[in-house]
């Protein structure tokens, strides 16, 4: 080496070296048209790199200023002169169809790009714009080539995956290890699925290194081949994904356990976007100068497809959930009947239940269910997974509902109801329906009533006026009531008001207590100013109450009279429940209009049809009367009125 050396700084040294670099131009140039003289890109390829590495292991070897400075640059220069020249640039026409076989191509393309970009480091001749535009041509078919190869990997994956599940297999059965209070899985069907899930991230990388090690110099145009790639990548991994599920489901069985693997696939599969979208999003900031993008991200994919193998999964449960309601097997009980409390023990006894089933179902979800790293997102499917298992579990219910007894109907319903509100999920409009439609086929008449009566809402209904009176317990089941006053009442229109005050004590079963008043032609009445206690007397009434009844209501109407007083219209309304002393005002409302899906009231119309005479039949008939204001005869009555 050291004669080597001695002899390129003598031939430095002559007066006519120049003409040497002339002639080592000619030799180079004379010598690559030979060697790089072939069709087959791969050997084009092969024949670059001997010359890269010949004139690397030149460039570390021999340090003299004439190798560094004139035979390198020449050598390098007269490499990419002719190799330029020999790749086949038509190959890369936008009317050619994708195949493999020209994927191949386009990927020694681009590896033959990276090496003469390694080759132009020896010379100044060329820099990366200039060689750019020979290869720019190129862009698009090494986009599709990268797509291709990345696919073909993913297949491959995919079918060393189904091969791997299929060896696996998995455990069907929901099952507590009561050594350790923690449930069975299969750790290899598991681990197989996680490892699948790196080598994804792991083609997907090599597509990531391709765009970062290409260094394009045209921000621009290396952000669409960018762009293009991350599309590619969002289409590969809907690939994965999709047969993922289809091997999951090979045996048309989706367990518990292949759910909470699919789940934690889905996203270790995603994390793939951890380097690229960074990387993408820095170089759209540089070129468009700090302009925000939209983010090319999976994150709603993952979550659409989260929630349908939730969907899916809870779907399937039905056929068992099914089977353990037509059995009857709603909830264990013991030999009295009485309902036992739900354990998260494991037991063939508690499996066997629809509420223990479910029971112990969830406690494997919150127990096993992990997403690294996103604990607001493993929250947000565990409670999914919850809200939709209860959904199917309601509706299978409420189907067989007529094929159960009525009690058994009822404690199901409540329990379900009672399980949700332990789970803190909010409270199901179709279970509490049912529940009301059950108790109001067991209730009395005077419990269908009293429930009636309590659930009226006047906040919607017109206000006609202002009362003032008191409500005193007297003891021994007797409660005062004492009229004040009646201010602005509202007549009907175009009409003068002629007002009597009907109260009633309701529900009224064991016997009639209604007291009236006489008629008013005022709006304004003032009851306790008086002449005499006589007088006074007269708007002081007592009604006596059973020690044991519950959900008394005192009822106080006012009713407007024709000029006749023939008939009279219902005007107004309070209503108030008996349980505790009053004294005040209070606003008088219209009647709300009852609603045919309710249950209490569309109970009260179908007795009241059976016994139309009877104490729930008038009842019927007064609300239709408040309801919609009907004229019904009027007979003055006295003051009072037992």
């Amino acid at each position: 080496m050291n004669r080597y050396n001695a002899m390129i700084d003598i031939l430095n040294s002559l007066p006519f070296h120049h003409d040497l670099e002339s002639d080592l131009t000619a030799q180079f140039f004379r010598r690559f048209g030979k060697e790089l003289d072939t069709d087959n890109v791969q050997d084009l390829f092969e024949k670059i790199n001997k010359e890269l590495e010949a004139m690397t292991a030149v460039s570390k070897t021999l340090t003299g200023f004439f190798v560094l400075n004139v035979w390198c640059p020449i050598w390098s220069r007269s490499l990419i002169l002719c190799a330029l020249d020999r790749i086949p640039f038509e190959q890369n026409k936008a009317n050619q169809e994708p195949s493999i076989h020209m994927a191949e191509t386009q990927l020694i393309f681009f590896r033959i790009f990276k090496k003469v970009k390694d080759v132009s480091a020896f010379t100044s001749s060329f820099n990366p714009t200039s060689l750019s535009t020979f290869f720019e041509p190129c862009l698009q078919g090494w986009a599709d080539a990268i797509d291709t190869e990345a696919s073909k990997q993913v297949d491959n994956l995919l079918q060393n995956q189904e091969k791997l599940h299929q060896e696996a297999g998995h455990f069907a059965d929901l099952k507590l290890n009561n050594e350790d209070n923690s449930f069975n899985i299969n750790d290899e069907a598991l681990e197989n699925w996680k490892n699948a899930a790196g080598d994804f991230n792991g083609i997907c990388h090599t597509v990531f290194l391709a765009w970062q090690d290409l260094e394009w110099p045209d921000l621009g145009q290396s952000l669409d081949f960018g762009t293009q790639l991350i599309q590619n990548l969002h289409r590969l991994f809907k690939t994965y994904v999709d047969g993922m599920y289809k091997i999951i489901l090979l045996d048309n069985h989706f367990s518990h356990e292949e759910l909470t693997t699919a789940l934690q696939s889905l996203h270790l599969a995603a994390e793939f976007e951890s380097e690229i979208l960074p990387f993408h999003r820095n170089m759209h900031l540089k070129y468009s100068e700090g302009e925000e993008v939209e983010q090319l991200s999976v994150k709603e994919y993952v979550e659409e497809e989260a929630s349908l193998l939730i969907t899916r999964f809870s779907n399937l449960q039905v056929p068992h959930l099914q089977r353990l309601i037509k059995k009857g097997r709603l909830y264990n009980a013991d030999e009295d009947g009485n309902i036992k409390p739900l354990v998260a023990e494991d037991s063939d006894e508690e499996k066997d239940t629809l509420l223990g089933y479910l029971n112990i179902l969830l406690k494997y979800f919150e127990t096993m269910l992990s997403i690294p790293d996103k604990p607001d997102t493993q929250y947000i499917y565990i409670n999914k997974i919850k809200n939709m298992l209860f959904d199917c579990m309601e509706k299978e219910l409420l189907k067989y509902n007529k094929k159960m007894s009525l009690i058994q109907f009822d404690k199901a319903l409540q329990l379900a109801m009672d399980f949700r509100q332990n789970l803190q999920l909010e409270e199901s409009p179709e279970l509490k329906m049912a529940r009301k439609k059950s108790w109001c086929t067991q209730a009395s008449d005077a419990e269908l009533m009293a429930n009636f009566l309590s659930s009226l809402d006047f906040s919607e209904c017109e206000q006609r006026g202002d009362f003032n009176f008191s409500v005193t317990n007297q003891g021994n089941g007797k409660w005062k009531v004492e009229l004040k006053s009646i201010a602005n009442l509202k007549p009907r229109m175009g009409k003068e008001l002629n007002f009597s005050l009907v109260m009633k004590l309701l529900p009224q079963m064991d016997k009639l207590q209604r007291f009236e008043t006489r008629v008013y032609y005022d709006s304004c009445i003032i009851f306790d100013i008086a002449d005499d206690d006589q007088e006074a007397n007269n708007f002081q009434f007592y009604f006596e109450v059973v020690e044991k009844a519950r959900d008394n209501f005192l009822q106080f109407v006012i009713y407007d009279h024709s000029k006749t007083q023939t008939n009279k219209i219902f005007r107004a309304i309070h209503l108030m429940s008996l349980d505790k002393d009053f004294d005040g005002q209070v606003q008088l409302f219209s009647f709300p209009v009852p609603s045919s899906s309710d249950p209490t009231w569309r109970a009260l119309c179908s007795r009241a049809t059976m016994n139309p005479a009877g104490k729930i039949g008038q009842f019927v008939s007064g609300v239709k009367y408040y309801a919609f204001e009907r004229r019904i005869p009027s007979i003055q009555l006295p003051a009072k009125c037992i």
